[in-house]
Parts: structure tokens; C-alpha cells; sequence
């Protein structure tokens, strides 16, 4: 078990839901060259804490992270779209609700442990990028 699953898991669910929209998801080392107009969401794991929370250290483990999902649209377009991409996002994370990674016997669960939050814009040069952020937890 690693970040790395909850990573797979995370994108799994993601690129169901975008392929439903349909929308481009750029994921972390993997080549993604954007078509020029073209909207697109960026997605990156941000691993934050493994630790364990017991007297031996070898009986637990706690993983927990950030994981944000970024919608990237033209900057001179409505945010709109992007704000309706991300309230399709917040559906696919409820705060609490645990996601299964893995099967048989090594499978665990991982939970969104805040809210899905959609922060401010960011501006760019030719681009408008709206982070969409929660963190998430997971003891095996």
C-alpha cells in the first residue's frame, strides 16, 4: 500500500467521470500535450503524512494527502464552465465516504476527510486555472 494506490484510485475515478463530459485529464508523469482552445483538468496527489499511530510501528500505518484537481480553460472565456466542471467534481469525492483501492485481502479504504473545495482562480498568460482541492485519509 502506498500513496501510489490511492493515487491509481483516485485517477480511476476521474477518468470515468471525464470521459462522460468528455474532457482531457492530464495526470502526473504521464505526456499530455493540450490542443490549442482546448479546456482540460490537471490532476496531482500531494502526499502529506505517513506515520503510525501505535506503540509498535508495525501495525498501522496512516497515509494522508492532498489531492487537487485543477480545471484549465481559455482566459478569455466565462468561468462558468469551469465552475460547472467542479461541482462535477465535488460529487465524485463526498467528505467521509470511503473509496475501496485494491481487492482481495492487501484492499483498504481511503476517505475524503474535508470537504471538496473549489479555490480562487488563478490567471495566467492564456489560461485560467481553477483548483479544486480536498484531503484525504486512509489507516491499513
Amino acid at each position: 500500500m502506498s500513496h501510489n494506490a490511492i493515487r491509481n484510485k483516485f485517477e480511476e475515478i476521474v477518468s470515468t467521470w471525464a470521459a462522460t463530459v468528455p474532457i482531457r485529464v492530464s495526470y502526473e508523469n504521464v505526456a499530455f500535450t493540450p490542443v490549442a482552445d482546448e479546456h482540460f483538468i490537471v490532476s496531482e496527489l500531494s502526499p502529506v503524512i505517513t506515520r503510525s499511530r501505535t506503540l509498535t510501528g508495525t501495525d498501522h500505518t496512516e497515509y494522508q494527502g492532498i489531492y487537487q484537481l485543477s480545471v484549465v480553460i481559455n482566459e478569455d472565456e466565462s468561468v462558468g464552465y469551469a465552475n460547472t466542471l467542479a461541482e462535477g467534481i465535488k460529487t465524485l469525492f463526498p467528505i467521509y465516504q470511503p473509496i475501496k483501492v485494491g481487492t482481495g485481502p492487501s484492499s483498504f479504504t481511503v476517505s475524503p476527510i474535508t470537504p471538496v473545495s473549489v479555490m480562487d482562480g488563478l490567471p495566467g498568460n492564456s489560461k485560467y486555472t481553477l483548483p479544486i482541492r480536498f484531503t484525504y485519509r486512509a489507516d491499513v
